[in-house]
């Protein structure tokens, strides 16, 4: 893919500097979910959403050798987005039945591998990864990224915080602030500005009516800001004036519901998110769940793997 950045670009780096990767729980959970068959399962019942996380998982840590890692979670508990604008989210489906009964083997996972886990009623894990990505800058870590399969987080990329996740065809792809300029011609401050005024229907957000990427790209890369735009309105096209003007409620409250919270009520301590990995036990509970294609995949591990692995492992490939 065009202009797609190496993850891997660095193999040698100073022994001293921090590397910390911060997960989106649910995302990466749900997505595990669909992108593998329930056929895939434990004592009977599905694991394929275990299976796909501890695949990414192990790539990510293969691609960005970090030192530090903490996974952050939703709960089902409404945030101050959902008291603030009741139809926050409304229009999501309902998690698969068989999903979060899985969530116990992951967190069984994430415990031999020795991650934390932060989660907090009235607050989402983005809230939760802004918060500790503030707090890991300040602490002085050399390089943030945050592991999601979504973009509400590039309001967050700085010099020192990227986003990892995969483009279209499933491939590692870093977004820093580079990236978001070649993508949206924006900088990262904007993008929030930007989802006020195309919104987001993933969470029931509407926006400005009529206004698309295009649109909003433009007005950004000339007036900056959701503010400098209304400032300035006598200045557009008629149509397109009359459009941000009906809209102007929309974009506010939008404005207000994409924007992180970084002070979330949560401590980052990095000596309890340190990459101390026990391999042997990392190995033990993936033969646990027979999870033996990847098996192969940890240090000091041979190739092989078994026949009936051979399946899910290719298909793993295009988590």
């Amino acid at each position: 893919m065009k202009h797609v950045r190496n993850p891997q670009r660095k193999h040698i780096r100073d022994p001293q500097c921090k590397h910390l990767i911060l997960i989106d729980g649910n995302s990466l959970f749900h997505r595990a979910y669909h992108a593998l068959p329930t056929t895939l399962t434990y004592e009977g019942l599905p694991i394929n959403a275990v299976y796909g996380f501890s695949n990414m998982l192990l790539k990510a840590i293969s691609d960005i050798k970090p030192t530090h890692i903490a996974v952050c979670w939703d709960t089902i508990a409404p945030t101050f987005r959902h008291l603030d604008f009741a139809e926050y989210k409304a229009t999501r489906a309902a998690a698969p039945d068989d999903l979060f009964p899985q969530k116990p083997h992951l967190q069984k996972v994430l415990k031999t591998f020795g991650i934390p886990e932060f989660e907090l009623h009235g607050y989402e894990a983005d809230d939760l990864i802004a918060t500790l990505a503030t707090q890991a800058e300040n602490k002085k870590v050399d390089e943030i990224y945050i592991l999601t399969g979504d973009r509400d987080t590039f309001q967050l990329v700085s010099g020192k915080v990227r986003i990892y996740t995969s483009g279209q065809k499933l491939e590692p792809v870093i977004y820093d602030r580079v990236k978001i300029k070649e993508k949206y011609n924006l900088v990262p401050s904007q993008m929030n500005d930007f989802k006020a005024l195309v919104g987001d229907p993933s969470d029931n957000i509407a926006g400005v009516l009529g206004i698309g990427p295009k649109n909003a790209s433009d007005l950004l890369s000339k007036y900056k800001n959701l503010g400098e735009i209304y400032k300035h309105l006598g200045q557009l096209p008629e149509k397109l004036a009359e459009k941000l003007k009906n809209g102007k409620e929309n974009a506010y409250s939008a404005r207000k519901l994409v924007e992180l919270d970084r002070k979330a009520p949560v401590k980052l301590d990095l000596a309890d998110c340190k990459t101390d990995f026990d391999w042997e036990k990392i190995k033990a509970i993936f033969n646990e769940y027979h999870f033996r294609s990847m098996i192969a995949k940890l240090p000091n591990q041979d190739n092989k793997t078994d026949k009936e692995d051979r399946s899910s492992k290719s298909q793993m490939e295009l988590v």
